[in-house]
């Protein structure tokens, strides 16, 4: 699927110039799952992109940390806002190409996120699903 695993850091980053302006903010450091989905829901892997298929949403799961400068605060903060540009690689840094891919576009951001914590789990986590206003793919 279109997650990534391992060691590797992704980079979400979100970005939005007009009158309230969002500044440049990589949240991939946060990141513990990253899935785009088509309109029902399902999952949007690599190979389905390169055959054409695209996704409509991008369902993000973090660590939660309310401190600031964290993906919890930059997302309740500009929840709901429109036209930001958003620039997501999976894997990080890594090289560009047809398994490590590039997606950008703008989205509009969701309404404030939903916190989960589990009974026995050190760490609670949140998701948000973000719709796709534009998306682009780049293998290189």
């Amino acid at each position: 699927m279109a997650r990534y695993k391992g060691n590797t850091t992704p980079q979400i980053t979100f970005v939005r110039a007009a009158a309230t302006a969002i500044p440049s903010t990589d949240l991939g450091a946060f990141a513990t799952k990253i899935e785009f989905t088509e309109g029902d829901g399902e999952p949007v892997t690599f190979s389905d992109v390169a055959d054409g298929k695209r996704p409509v949403a991008v369902e993000l799961e973090f660590a939660t940390d309310f401190g600031p400068g964290t993906a919890f605060n930059f997302l309740q903060q500009y929840a709901g806002s429109t036209g930001v540009s958003y620039d997501i690689r999976p894997l990080g840094s890594t090289a560009l190409s047809s398994s490590a891919p590039k997606f950008s576009g703008t989205c509009t951001l969701p309404a404030s996120p939903l916190i989960n914590f589990e009974k026995g789990t050190e760490v609670g986590v949140f998701s948000v699903t973000i719709q796709l206003d534009t998306y682009a793919v780049s293998y290189a």
